[in-house]
């Protein structure tokens, strides 16, 4: 078994446990070292607040999910520590969606990220369901994300 599978079973048995949540703040600064993802909306409002209040986000560890969203603020950064994971929408109830409501919610949570990871998440990493997809630091940031 590769590391990146393992480390990918790794990350959505801790999705689905709903363990392994690490942000810490230091100034003006949020650090992610650990966030396993959460709710599509309550992640579109938390990111409306962090845009609102101009405070620098540092991804500097395993972000999946719903927190890979962080990538589309202008004062979020990666540091070579950070492993992004990446999938399609899911319901919290595992009941799948429509073709059209998973196509909609898709495209709203590529609005977050850089042009080409939008791009790759939505020709690949988001049909990764019900595994993931991860970006090391390096092709994060080739494709477009920002480091610190």
């Amino acid at each position: 078994m590769n590391m990146i599978y393992a480390a990918a079973l790794a990350s959505v048995a801790m999705l689905l446990s709903g363990c392994g949540t690490s942000i810490t703040h230091q100034g003006n600064d949020m650090i992610v070292r650990s966030d396993m993802g959460g709710s599509l909306s309550e992640r579109e409002v938390e990111i409306a607040s962090l845009r609102y209040t101009g405070k620098k986000v540092v991804i500097d560890g395993t972000c999946a999910s719903a927190c890979t969203m962080y990538l589309g603020l202008e004062n979020a950064c990666l540091t070579p520590r950070a492993k992004l994971l990446f999938h399609g929408p899911r319901s919290a109830s595992s009941t799948p969606y429509t073709d059209e409501i998973f196509d909609r919610m898709s495209a709203q949570i590529a609005k977050y990220y850089p042009t080409e990871i939008a791009g790759w998440f939505m020709n690949d990493a988001r049909f990764a369901n019900p595994m993931v997809k991860a970006l090391s630091y390096e092709r994060a940031v080739a494709m477009g994300a920002r480091p610190c």
